[in-house]
């Protein structure tokens, strides 16, 4: 994948398979690994951390818990040295929220991605 230049590549494998995502990671330097979209709660992105499963964190503000659980995740990747990037799918609500996550969680945010909105 390195002749891509690629940033980065999202979720890959499937969302389930941490063990994979941990040989990815070990594996390719060129490229980081964003995982996260498809977890639920901060205690997924724990056990994400803790095998080294991704080099940026992704969570979904609709489906990790809301923003306080976004903010706890962010601290999380933080303290581990990750980047993170929030994600949302389609709901148009929710932009508000999301689009003023760098402010409230620091430098560490790469992109913010809504359906082509930054």
């Amino acid at each position: 994948m390195e002749h891509l230049n690629l940033y980065w590549i999202e979720e890959p494998l499937s969302p389930d398979n941490i063990l994979g995502y941990e040989r990815l990671v070990k594996e390719i330097s060129s490229t980081r690994i964003a995982n996260g979209e498809h977890e639920y709660t901060r205690f997924g992105f724990a056990e994400l951390i803790r095998h080294k499963a991704a080099d940026v964190l992704q969570p979904d503000v609709t489906w990790c818990g809301g923003v306080t659980s976004l903010r706890r995740i962010a601290a999380m990747a933080a303290a581990n040295d990750l980047e993170f990037t929030p994600h949302r799918g389609v709901v148009f609500t929710v932009c508000p929220f999301v689009s003023h996550l760098p402010s409230a969680i620091g430098p560490r945010v790469l992109a913010l991605r809504t359906m082509g909105l930054t």
